[in-house]
């Protein structure tokens, strides 16, 4: 949750979890979508709770660089 820049204030419920959707819109286009327990979360770098999948790879390699510092 931190990497999504939504860090947790106390200890995850029991049985929480962390859903990543991926849904195809065309041949060659998916979006992604994370929900926290049942509610979406906004996708950092996408400003929406759904992002396209190209934006999220993007985000997602610019976060393990930032992490391996």
């Amino acid at each position: 949750m931190a990497m999504l820049q939504k860090p947790l204030d106390e200890l995850p419920p029991f049985a929480s979890y962390l859903n990543f959707e991926l849904f195809k819109t065309d041949a060659n286009s998916y979006l992604v979508k994370i929900n926290y327990n049942g509610k979406s979360i906004t996708i950092p770098g996408c400003n929406a709770k759904i992002c396209t999948l190209k934006q999220f790879m993007k985000i997602a390699d610019h976060t393990q660089g930032v992490l391996a510092k």
